[in-house]
């Protein structure tokens, strides 16, 4: 479990080097979701 977060910050991280900011709201959305969901 450790290692896949370790992998998604990567992922996120690389994703701001690319500056996409659609999909950085797109994920932030996203884990707005999940928290409501819970």
């Amino acid at each position: 479990m450790y290692v896949q977060h370790k992998f998604l910050f990567v992922f996120f991280f690389y994703y701001i080097m690319f500056g996409r900011s659609s999909v950085i709201e797109n994920y932030f959305v996203m884990s707005k979701c999940k928290e409501g969901r819970r």
